[in-house]
């Protein structure tokens, strides 16, 4: 078995590892400035992307809504209407708030003397 012997590191030795290692450390920070700036804009596109799916899951909600009340709206008055009670109004998405605190009618439903609350 032979053995190697190393030369003592000499302060030219040290000196020139320790540039190598700050250049690695300057071509590193780039890398890392570009990772962190490509993360920065996915995360902006993700933001953008859930903001425009909650606005469609809004809307699609609110159609849905409207899709109810014109169903309902004409059924509720034959239910009445066959019940012999007289429908003189029909005001459909009622909404009310008093002393902060809100409602919401899907179907208020009135004549003369009796007004019908329906929520679907």
């Amino acid at each position: 078995m032979t053995t190697v012997e190393q030369s003592p590191l000499t302060f030219q030795d040290i000196w020139r590892m320790f540039q190598e290692t700050d250049l690695r450390f300057k071509e590193n920070a780039h890398s890392f400035k570009e990772t962190e700036r490509l993360m920065k804009e996915r995360a902006a596109e993700t933001d953008r992307i859930v903001k425009n799916l909650s606005k469609n899951i809004g809307d699609l909600g609110n159609r849905l809504g409207e899709f109810v009340e014109h169903s309902v709206a004409p059924a509720v008055v034959r239910l009445f209407q066959a019940e012999g009670i007289e429908v003189h109004e029909v005001y459909p998405g009622y909404k009310s708030k008093r002393n902060g605190e809100g409602i919401e009618i899907d179907l208020l439903v009135v004549n003369d003397g009796t007004l019908a609350a329906c929520r679907t």
